[in-house]
């Protein structure tokens, strides 16, 4: 436990102290952000399915930031009055409320005097919660060591928490996910097209062999309270803190990808926060019938060749030039542009990172070195540099027909590319074959 004192005594947020005045145990305890939300909140929390293991703690920290606009800081007067509402007062701005299996724990960090700082935003919010979550824990008031976080528009499946009840190792764990259906014809479309460029990456991913092959939405994540306290939590980010905390996760143990029931998510769009689903929903809205554009599929040939690299680097013996591996794996690499590839991998940081990695000693130290260099982010930052520089990203009806890992040609539904690309996730899920790879 010392990983989680430590982390408690000198990184944890203030709220993490509310530990000590909750005298009650638990089996479960799941994390919501909510800003500027309404009726949904009510629903996702309704959604919290029984635990397998003892009542579940639903932390709710309604937030919002100095800067807030107008309405969102009305929706969040109007969300505290609703959660404090016949709720016990167990300190200034965190109330408890109880009902059968279920306690909720509501924190107010968006009246005056609480908001979160103007560059801060979900990322803080989600720390909050999952901070406390831990203290609960490592003082032994939750049984599960899963601390599961989600967001305040979703619905989850009845089998949420024995999904992860069935993982044994894993350092965190990704549920599956699935977007509601609105009746809005075209709000429709722009999420399922949002959804498919999801999976579509993931599976770009995994079919170029990269070990960072899941999704990263925040709203289906868990983490091992170990785990992230040895990763320091979530990242005080206005967006993309789930990227970052999984990220930072990956260097500690696995991630793993579930295959149960999904999680709902709502298509809504949203100006919430700089990117994600709602933004890139909204930007949908407003470009009309323009389609979607996702990244070029040649670009994960080039980051499968890098990979195959990084994975014969590991294996050689002794110590080696990276130049003369790359130079000799060319003439494997069909319709791979060494010149392009080396170049991007320059401007990433990602060759001389592993140029450094290869001149260590084979094994271990040069195995955890190599993927402590090429993680999740720096992954990213070669597919945009590729995208960047040579492979401009198609409409996603073009870049589906061209996917070497997926057979859809354009006479068929954008419903059987989807069906598809999530039937693949679920199979590698279960560690099974891929039949469209």
């Amino acid at each position: 436990m010392r990983a989680e004192r430590q982390y408690l005594e000198r990184h944890a947020e203030p709220e993490a102290s509310l530990a000590n005045l909750i005298e009650r145990r638990f089996g479960h305890v799941v994390t919501i952000p909510a800003y500027g939300e309404g009726a949904e909140l009510a629903k996702a929390v309704a959604s919290v399915p029984e635990g397998l293991l003892g009542d579940v703690l639903v932390i709710v920290v309604v937030n919002g930031r100095t800067d807030a606009p107008a309405p969102m800081q009305a929706a969040n007067r109007v969300t505290l009055e609703h959660l404090c509402e016949g709720a016990d007062r167990i300190a200034s701005g965190a109330s408890l409320s109880e009902s059968p299996g279920r306690v909720l724990l509501a924190i107010d960090r968006a009246s005056s005097g609480r908001e979160l700082p103007p560059r801060h935003g979900v990322g803080l919010a989600r720390k909050i919660a999952a901070d406390l979550a831990l203290a609960l824990w490592a003082r032994g008031s939750i049984a599960s060591p899963w601390i599961h976080c989600t967001d305040a528009d979703v619905v989850l499946p009845s089998d949420y928490f024995a999904q992860a009840a069935r993982i044994d190792q894993a350092a965190a764990i990704v549920y599956p996910f699935r977007h509601q259906e609105t009746g809005d014809p075209a709000r429709d479309r722009d999420a399922l097209e949002y959804e498919i460029s999801l999976r579509y990456y993931v599976g770009g991913l995994r079919h170029a062999g990269s070990p960072h092959a899941h999704h990263t939405i925040g709203s289906t994540l868990a983490v091992r309270a170990s785990a992230y306290a040895q990763v320091r939590g979530f990242p005080k980010r206005l967006a993309a803190e789930d990227f970052y905390l999984l990220n930072k996760v990956a260097k500690v143990g696995d991630v793993r990808s579930l295959d149960g029931a999904p999680i709902a998510l709502s298509a809504r769009s949203s100006a919430r926060t700089p990117f994600g689903t709602g933004r890139a929903l909204e930007r949908a809205r407003r470009q009309g019938q323009e389609s979607l554009r996702c990244y070029h599929p040649e670009i994960f040939s080039y980051l499968g060749a890098w990979e195959q690299l990084l994975r014969q680097l590991v294996g050689q013996e002794g110590v080696l030039e990276l130049g003369e591996l790359f130079s000799a794996q060319l003439a494997h690499w069909s319709g791979v542009d060494g010149g392009l590839l080396r170049e991007s991998l320059s401007a990433t940081g990602a060759w001389r990172s592993a140029a450094a990695a290869s001149s260590r000693p084979p094994g271990r130290v040069r195995a955890n070195y190599l993927r402590q260099g090429f993680d999740a982010s720096r992954t990213l930052k070669l597919v945009h540099s590729l995208r960047d520089n040579a492979l401009a990203s198609p409409p996603l009806p073009e870049a589906l027909a061209a996917a070497r890992f997926l057979v859809w040609d354009r006479s068929e539904s954008l419903e059987a590319a989807r069906a598809r690309l999530d039937a693949q996730e679920r199979l590698s899920a279960r560690g099974s074959p891929l039949s469209d790879d």
